[in-house]
């Protein structure tokens, strides 16, 4: 009877040992949308922040054979992705891509722990998530900053002031997310803005062949399959028709000749930080659908007042007050006034100082006010 016992106890801690091995070790696969020169610094982040976290308490690889890179096609992205999750040596896969993590988080049904850090804008991709701010679904992970679209269009048309707009946008998207398009119209209706939806061609000359004459301003969606060197052509191309831009991508599209952006620079590491702390909470366990998915950005604006100059913009006072302006100072020529609106804008701007002058003037007479109180 003891002897059984012995070989029961046993048994079972072989079985607990090979699964504490297990949790200790793990092989991680990386899915990239396309080709990129991104690519190399990205999974350099990403692997570096990982293993630097896990160190000493778990062992994780990335196998080169389990790093995929796609075409830049829908059928591509999902068959590398299909590919990795029924690979049995890879215990958790990682979208380093806006359609690969736009694909995998539509999905209902998750085999094993997937990690997508980049998506655009959950509204926008449909998603939701729980009264645990996690997206709910078995295994699934997807990193949300807060819903972009609506209030980056609000801030554009009250600093800028138009009716039609041009949405540039990546054609794939589309294909992963059909109501991408009716939800970019719906909310253009709310702000009363008529838009119009056009697909990147991989000619920067045939996107801006593509404009409609009456387009007032453009929107630009995160084009990723465009090189640097071809968003600053579209920029340029822009500049060029005298159209005011605004860039989702925030200070980096502004840096590269957009009119404006809300957001601050993109930080590849502080992502791949959180990243790593959720591959962290896998490993020790943890549900990935039962991870809060949030991460807060700061809203900046940012303008650059070089494109301003050039399409003969200039932003009013309210508009610039609280944002970031690069490009500020240029010589040559300044904006030129009539005698008749450089007086009205310095009566405009003294009175609001005038204003703000009698505000802080009340404050000290209130304070007086009390004071009296105590004297005799």
């Amino acid at each position: 009877m003891m002897k059984h016992l012995y070989l029961f106890i046993i048994s079972n801690l072989i079985i607990i040992c090979f699964s504490v091995s297990s949790l200790y070790a793990a092989n991680i696969g990386i899915v990239f949308d396309g080709p990129s020169p991104l690519n190399a610094e990205l999974l350099r982040t990403y692997k570096q922040e990982i293993t630097e976290l896990v160190e000493g308490k778990f062992t994780v690889t990335f196998p080169e054979d389990k790093i995929l890179t796609s075409d830049w096609t829908t059928a591509g992205v999902k068959r590398n992705i299909n590919t990795l999750l029924s690979d049995p040596e890879v215990e958790i896969l990682i979208t380093l891509g806006l359609v690969g993590s736009t694909e995998i988080a539509n999905r209902k049904s998750i085999p094993k722990p997937v990690i997508a850090p980049w998506i655009i804008d959950k509204n926008i991709v449909g998603l939701s998530v729980n009264d645990k701010g996690a997206s709910g679904v078995r295994n699934l992970y997807f990193l949300s900053t807060h819903p972009t679209f609506d209030r980056d269009l609000k801030v554009f048309k009250e600093i800028v002031g138009f009716k039609k707009m041009a949405l540039l946008y990546m054609p794939i998207l589309t294909k992963i997310v059909p109501q991408i398009e009716q939800y970019a119209l719906s909310v253009g209706k709310q702000n009363d803005i008529d838009i119009y939806l056009i697909p990147i061609k991989s000619n920067i000359s045939e996107t801006l062949s593509q404009l409609p004459a009456d387009t007032e301003a453009v929107f630009v969606t995160p084009l990723l399959n465009y090189q640097a060197p071809e968003i600053i052509e579209l920029y340029e191309g822009l500049i060029d028709k005298g159209l005011p831009s605004f860039t989702m991508l925030g200070k980096d599209g502004v840096y590269k000749g957009a009119l404006m952006g809300l957001k601050p620079e993109i930080d590849v590491k502080r992502r791949a930080q959180r990243i790593a702390l959720v591959v962290q909470s896998i490993l020790r366990g943890e549900n990935a659908g039962d991870i809060p998915v949030d991460l807060p950005i700061q809203e900046q604006l940012t303008i650059n007042m070089a494109t301003a100059r050039a399409i003969n913009f200039y932003p009013q006072w309210q508009g610039i007050t609280d944002a970031v302006l690069i490009n500020e100072f240029y010589e040559g020529k300044g904006r030129v006034l009539t005698i008749e609106q450089a007086d009205n804008e310095s009566v405009k701007v003294n009175l609001e100082l005038f204003a703000a002058e009698q505000f802080v003037a009340s404050g000290a007479q209130d304070i007086k006010l009390a004071m009296s109180e105590l004297l005799p």
